[in-house]
């Protein structure tokens, strides 16, 4: 028997440690095997593994009640470091395409994937609740460890991804936590008791010093997103005879060229003497050409050659995996939204850029040298016929432009092609700019580099953070199809809320316009699967994103004091894209004309012109009634947008989620599931997962939790039972409102996800670790609810406010403000559960698990239904709602104290 001070507490922590750890490396290889929306997923089954953990415990926990306890909790925790590495190998078998899950029918292989991934957190919490359990006494030191625990797991998380290291590997790294943590139980119990954490430490060590974990666990791409296409070149290529094509490294006998990568099929010309082959990088034509065998070189029986990757990059970060690659040149181009069909000429070669596999942004082939030249802009003509380059004829030659989502640098790359003297960019992703400047850097004409361009800035922070604290001013501010599809650490549906399109943001681009600037934005036609009658009768198309981007321009022109936004906005269309125009100011005839011949040359339809005037629409040759001018004539905007079928309301700061369209009163509708490309839509993701994880709620805590009632009310009041149900349901309920609210809230403050949900999540769990630790001091627990319920009340309605006269401040005087703003809360939070198992007193020490499980269960719900009440109400009302459930709390401390003659169960103080 080993044993040392603050031990079990130091197992505690580090059990907890794994508990974060593993749950945020989930939403970043949930993010790419599954969708981005599944992020939050992994909250979820987190508090479900932890919820059932707790009522088994409630009814198999015997072993706890021994002299000591660390025998079962050093087995629980090494079944918890098995089961981490067993749950990580199932996840990365999963092979199923959840964007069409519906249409293949794949729910149950998604139900199967949440059991498989709730077994993991079912063996944590057993390690966690029964250290609760095992010393309810000293429950405020070691919820105070489990918190801290938790804490230092965020932020292992933020060190190992922001070293590059897999989400892979960070689960594996969990695994080895919990089984340290064991060790330590195991140490304290005596005997051989460490072996079985020993043992399965050895697994995930052996995993990380010697072998490669990322080709182990492969995390497999799912057929809808591009780069399975990359992946599966030869595959993508079979239909049209191509199914050998790959890129090679051939040595030629030229010694001026001695080694070239290309792009062949392996096709032999019938009289075996050629390969057919695709042009390589330096060769703008494209199309395909012949490599005689007898120029390459000889190596043993065969010819020099070797198949190379098409994925040349791949990095993890906080925010997402990047991956950066050749794009066949015979797959069509990517990235070139809206293309005018006029277009007849070849397109340069391109590189492509996946976030999370999913969102891609390509990088155009440029030389790098002077436009003013025909033989250097010739190449990139075809950056005329792009609707997004409209802008560059209306706005001042030579003047300044600003591109928020730079990505691969293609807006970044047309404003310099028209001429713009100052150009900025800001990409939120470092690895993104990382990847155009070193990966590419030759091939992108080193368009970041600063020293060949001095004309052009990139910078890497959030587009609308660094708009509140840039004091400089731009002819033309433009968002290109700027999208958040990518989970942020939060794993909480953080997915697809976007502060790029509020109100508040719309405010702001404008007054970073100079006098006669415009604002330009790019997005989505994407109206709705089947046409259905309107208020009039006929027939209508419901498009989504851009009548929401219009509302949007017409509500933030409005906040900006314009008085007729009709006379503002110029809005068209090209196939699926959309784009408009702002100039607050207004058109003026000869700007409305050029903008007039630009769409009719290229064959662009207008949707909205300066004046609500807008022809009717034309899609697949048939004629449809005008929604973009119905909702510019209408006398009541918002009854419009009220009647509108989906949910076209402008978003604001505090309802963010310009994305999500559908209206949850049509839950029963195609529509609320199925998006305009055929996919799931986050509604209907947020819809299904919920249903899934009730039903399974049900069976793993509400019917064992049936029949422990029932046992219970021969030996406790019912009234007792009752309270303690309600007051621990209401706490998981508000912890993770808060929680999430929180996190979304610091976003802007912060000026990027990473640093919100790293710096919330830390010192709302350190604080609340210290609340925890002081919580026997408190002088009346009965009433602890309270101060948390007051301080969510105040935070709801005094940081934005308060964020705005700080935001100027350096990044880490911000950090640190959050973390002073964010202790005296969290320090209210962590005292409430350790003063309730308090309340519950020695003879209600056998209701510690259950009290967990109900907890827990109460946190997964509200993980769900946090975000679906800020989609409806906004999450200043979602503080609102966590306050009132503290508040609701109350009477259910009071039925639930030991002591009846005890009101405000003071006998429970120490001292």
């Amino acid at each position: 028997m080993i044993r040392f001070p603050y031990q079990r507490e130091l197992g505690v922590a580090l059990v907890s440690l794994a508990v974060l750890l593993l749950e945020v490396s989930l939403t970043k290889v949930f993010s790419i095997i599954l969708w981005y929306h599944f992020g939050f997923l992994a909250v979820s089954t987190a508090m479900l593994g932890f919820a059932s953990a707790g009522v088994w415990l409630t009814f198999r926990g015997k072993a706890l009640r021994t002299a000591f306890p660390e025998k079962a909790l050093a087995l629980w925790s090494a079944l918890a470091g098995i089961a981490v590495v067993a749950g990580l190998w199932l996840v990365t078998q999963t092979t199923f395409d959840v964007y069409s899950i519906i249409q293949d029918r794949t729910v149950g292989v998604l139900l199967a994937l949440v059991l498989w991934v709730t077994l993991p957190f079912f063996c944590l919490g057993l390690a966690v609740a029964g250290s609760l359990s095992a010393w309810p006494r000293e429950v405020g030191r070691i919820y105070a460890s489990n918190l801290l625990g938790s804490a230092l797991g965020c932020a292992a998380a933020v060190l190992l991804l922001s070293a590059g290291l897999s989400g892979v590997t960070a689960i594996l790294v969990s695994a080895l936590a919990v089984s340290a943590g064991g060790i330590l139980f195991g140490l304290s119990a005596g005997g051989a008791r460490f072996l079985p954490p020993l043992l399965a430490a050895a697994a995930p060590l052996l995993l990380l010093l010697f072998t490669p974990v990322d080709r182990v666990f492969l995390l497999v791409t799912p057929k809808s997103k591009p780069l399975w296409k990359v992946e599966h070149v030869s595959e993508s290529l079979e239909a049209r005879g191509l199914g050998n094509y790959a890129r090679v490294r051939v040595g030629l006998k030229d010694p001026k060229r001695p080694r070239v990568e290309l792009e062949t099929n392996f096709q032999l010309t019938p009289d075996g003497k050629a390969f057919v082959v695709w042009k390589d990088d330096k060769d703008e034509g494209g199309g395909k050409t012949l490599l005689p065998v007898d120029q390459i070189r000889r190596k043993g029986n065969g010819l020099d050659y070797e198949i190379v990757p098409w994925i040349v990059y791949t990095r993890w970060s906080t925010l997402s995996r990047v991956d950066a690659f050749h794009w066949p040149r015979v797959f069509p181009p990517w990235g070139l939204w809206g293309l005018s069909r006029k277009w007849k000429g070849s397109v340069p070669a391109q590189k492509g850029i996946t976030i999370d596999s999913w969102a891609m942004t390509s990088i155009m082939h440029y030389t790098g040298g002077p436009l003013d030249t025909p033989g250097q802009k010739a190449p990139l003509k075809v950056l005329e016929y792009l609707p997004a380059g409209a802008v560059h004829r209306v706005s001042r030659k030579g003047g300044s432009i600003l591109c928020i989502g730079a990505g691969g640098g293609l807006d970044v790359l047309t404003a310099h092609y028209f001429g713009k003297k100052r150009i900025v960019g800001v990409e939120i992703n470092p690895s993104v700019v990382e990847a155009v400047r070193k990966v590419f850097p030759a091939f992108s004409g080193y368009l970041y580099d600063s020293r060949r361009h001095p004309g052009i800035e990139v910078h890497v922070a959030e587009g609308r953070h660094f708009m509140e604290t840039t004091k400089e001013k731009f002819d033309v501010v433009q968002l290109s199809g700027v999208d958040t599809f990518s989970t942020t650490e939060a794993g909480a549906f953080s997915l697809s809320e976007n502060f790029l399109y509020t109100v508040e943001a719309f405010k702001t681009y404008l007054s970073h316009l100079k006098e006669g600037g415009v604002l330009t934005l790019t997005r989505w036609f994407a109206p709705a699967g089947e046409p259905s009658p309107g208020p009039d009768g006929r027939l209508h198309l419901w498009p989504r994103y851009s009548l929401r981007l219009l509302t949007l321009a017409w509500k933030g022109l409005e906040a900006f004091g314009v008085k007729d936004p009709a006379k503002c906005i110029y809005f068209f269309r090209s196939g699926l894209f959309t784009v408009i125009l702002v100039r607050p100011e207004g058109w003026t005839p000869a700007q409305t004309a050029v903008l007039d011949k630009f769409l009719a040359g290229m064959g662009f339809e207008p949707l909205l012109l300066p004046g609500a005037k807008g022809p009717a629409l034309t899609v697949a040759g048939k004629s449809w009634p005008n929604v973009y001018a119905e909702f510019a004539r209408a006398p009541d905007k918002d009854a419009y947008i009220a009647s509108y079928p989906f949910n076209v309301e402008p978003p604001t700061d505090d309802r963010p989620f310009f994305f999500e369209v559908s209206r949850f009163k049509h839950i029963f509708s195609k529509e609320h599931y199925l998006n305009s490309l055929g996919g799931m839509t986050a509604h209907g993701i947020l819809s299904v997962l919920l249903l899934e994880v009730l039903l399974l709620g049900f069976f793993l805590v509400i019917l064992p939790l049936k029949n422990l009632l029932l046992a219970l009310k021969k030996e406790l009041p019912r009234e007792r039972i009752f309270g303690g149900t309600l007051y621990f349901t209401c706490l998981g309920l508000g912890f993770m409102m808060v929680e999430i609210a929180l996190s979304q809230k610091f976003i802007l403050f912060l000026g990027h996800p990473f640093y919100s949900l790293a710096v919330v999540l830390f010192a709302l769990l350190v604080f609340s670790g210290i609340g925890s630790a002081l919580s026997h001091k408190v002088p009346i627990p009965l009433l602890a609810p309270l101060l948390p319920a007051a301080l969510a009340l105040i935070y709801g309605a005094a940081l934005d406010p308060l964020f705005g006269a700080l935001l100027h401040l350096d990044t880490w005087l911000r950090i640190l403000v959050a973390v002073l703003l964010i202790a005296p809360l969290g320090l209210a939070l962590g005292i409430p559960f350790p003063s309730g198992v308090r309340l519950l007193g020695k003879t209600g020490e056998g209701l510690v698990p259950w009290a967990w499980g109900v907890n827990g269960y109460a946190s997964v719900l509200a993980s769900v239904l946090a975000i679906v009440l800020a989609i409806s109400v906004g999450f200043t009302m979602v503080l609102a709602l966590a306050a009132l459930l503290y508040v609701l709390a109350l009477p259910g401390a009071r039925f639930m104290r030991e002591d009846p003659e005890d009101p405000l169960g003071l006998s429970e103080l120490d001292g």
